[in-house]
Formats: C-alpha cells, sequence, structure tokens
C-alpha cells in the first residue's frame, strides 16, 4: 500500500471536497430556515443535519468512491459507523477537554480531524469498496 497515494490520491481530495460542500450548504440551509423561515435553530439543525447525512452518503458512494451496487446494505453499514463516529467524537472531545485540560474548541477541533481520517480510511477500505467483507467478496 503507498501511503502517499492513499493521503493524496484523488478519493481523499474529493472526500474533503464533498465534505467541505456538505457543510457550507448545512450552514447556509440552516441559516435560512432559522433567520428567514423563523424555525427555532435547533429544529433547523435537525433538518438539515438529516438531509446532509443522506448527501454524504450519495456523495461518498457516487462521487468519492464511485461504487456501484449494493447501496441499501452499505447505508445501513454508514448509519451505524456514523453513530459510532459521533459517539468517538464525543469520548475524545471530553477526554481531550475534561482529563487533558484542552479547551473545548481545540478538543473539537482535533477531534474531528483525527477522526476524519479514520473515516476516510474506513471508508475508502471497508464500508465504500465492493470487495469489503460486508458484502462478500465478488467472484471474477
Amino acid at each position: 500500500m503507498n501511503i502517499s497515494r492513499l493521503f493524496f490520491g484523488h478519493k481523499l481530495r474529493r472526500f474533503i471536497l464533498s465534505g467541505v460542500g456538505v457543510l457550507a450548504l448545512s450552514l447556509v440551509f440552516t441559516y435560512l430556515l432559522t433567520e428567514k423561515v423563523g424555525l427555532y435553530y435547533l429544529t433547523s439543525y435537525i433538518i438539515v443535519l438529516t438531509v446532509s447525512t443522506l448527501v454524504n452518503f450519495i456523495l461518498g458512494s457516487r462521487f468519492v468512491f464511485k461504487t456501484q451496487e449494493k447501496h441499501l446494505p452499505r447505508f445501513i453499514y454508514y448509519l451505524l459507523a456514523l453513530g459510532l463516529f459521533y459517539l468517538a467524537d464525543i469520548v475524545s472531545t471530553r477526554a481531550l477537554t475534561d482529563i487533558i485540560g484542552l479547551h473545548y474548541s481545540i478538543s473539537i477541533t482535533l477531534s474531528k480531524m483525527i477522526l476524519f481520517f479514520v473515516k476516510f480510511i474506513l471508508y475508502d477500505r471497508v464500508l465504500f469498496t465492493d470487495t469489503s467483507f460486508l458484502y462478500g467478496r465478488r467472484h471474477g
């Protein structure tokens, strides 16, 4: 496995681009629903978070990793992995803040950065590959 290809390949660039794009859209639509429509900010954010989860999955499948099949089981595993990443994010942020003593904003940033790369590797090697043990191996 070539480390530089893994971290600087086209997939990582597409992963970063899609993540930044969805974040920007999430901020814009949360603002619009809150400030222009008049919804409570948390209600707006929950609506946007739900839609952005689906958009992130579609971008991951079609644009970043370009998978061709097994979209429903892949989506179920994606939601499970996402839940585990949220839990890891919460635990690591709390540990960095309460045990190590970092400011919460620094803890959140460090946690997100580390988990971003872990998530990319998991998605690239397991979740969004058609030869993953999760979906059974293709026979040529």
